[in-house]
């Protein structure tokens, strides 16, 4: 009974024993935890502001990424327009290019067309287009002007031609250095417009003063028409200086070419009308030293009217004078 007893206080004292270390080793498991808890949230502090550092730091490189793109995107936007420019440039050259080419090749057919077609036509546009080259040299460079005159002289020149020479005239004439040249002028203005310079009398004062050096140049048919001009004002009385221009043009035409046929084919044969004659015969008069030319326009006088019935009073006393 009593060991019974014994041997049940020993196991009541060993399971005590049995708890006590149950107990200390649930302590130490508990201590374990505890010491495990706070490393994971010492790790997990850490954690935290490594991602929170990691996420300012993203955003700091996003904003500065944001920025770059944006100056790339203007920068592009800038390169984008200049080029865009650029090329509507390019191509607004382009079209005019092609333009150009269009109306080089629509005038390369016509000349193809002409020169199959019409040789006479292309000639004359040749000739044209040389004459209006010609003219723009020499007034850029008067001093030209004496090289080119021969060859204006055997060119067409038109009346919308004249303006562009009169013009030059009055320019050249109010220079020094340039004054000279007109001399070429006159030829050319008279070989080509002697009918509308012979009536220009604006242009007709400092033409005659240069006709002396001039009209030797100047073709006899084209003289002829420019005095007809002339004789015709001082025939009608048009204004009162047309009788000077006219003996004076008289004058220097008998220094340069046959005084016979000055005397009768420009003078008398050119008007028939016996008023004009005996007009013509007073304009002469004027001048001791046209004494020469008289002779040979009296006896054409004499020998068409002496004796006429119907010669006034002062024609037959001019007759009278030109037999003495």
């Amino acid at each position: 009974m009593v060991d019974s007893i014994i041997e049940e206080d020993k196991r009541v004292v060993n399971n005590g024993n049995d708890l006590s270390l149950e107990i200390d080793r649930l302590k130490q498991l508990d201590l374990d935890r505890q010491r495990q808890l706070e490393t994971l949230l010492s790790i997990s502090g850490n954690t935290s502001s490594y991602v929170g550092n990691q996420l300012d730091t993203i955003a700091v490189l996003l904003a500065v990424f944001s920025i770059l793109f944006a100056a790339a995107a203007i920068g592009l936007g800038i390169y984008i327009n200049r080029r865009e420019k650029t090329l509507t440039k390019l191509l607004d050259r382009s079209d005019e290019n092609l333009k150009k080419q269009a109306e080089s090749e629509k005038k390369a057919e016509e000349t193809r067309r002409m020169i199959n077609n019409d040789l006479t036509t292309l000639y004359n546009r040749l000739r044209k287009e040389e004459l209006k080259d010609i003219l723009t040299r020499i007034e850029a460079n008067p001093n030209l002007i004496q090289v080119h005159t021969s060859r204006l002289l055997t060119m067409d020149l038109e009346e919308e031609h004249l303006p562009f020479l009169k013009n030059l005239y009055l320019l050249w004439g109010k220079s020094e250095q340039h004054r000279y040249y007109n001399q070429n002028l006159v030829i050319l203005l008279i070989s080509h417009f002697p009918a509308d310079i012979a009536i220009n009398r604006e242009l007709l004062p400092s033409i005659v003063d240069q006709l002396d050096n001039t009209l030797i140049s100047v073709g006899i048919d084209k003289l002829a028409i420019f005095l007809d001009g002339l004789l015709n004002d001082y025939l009608t009385d048009k204004y009162p200086e047309a009788g000077d221009y006219t003996l004076r043009t008289i004058q220097a035409l008998s220094k340069n070419f046959n005084p016979n046929y000055v005397a009768i084919r420009m003078l008398f044969e050119a008007h028939e009308s016996k008023k004009s004659r005996f007009k013509i015969y007073k304009l002469l008069r004027r001048d001791p030293g046209m004494m020469f030319l008289n002779p040979m326009y009296n006896e054409r006088m004499i020998n068409t009217y002496q004796g006429d019935p119907s010669n006034s009073q002062e024609e037959i006393e001019l007759l009278a004078k030109m037999m003495k």
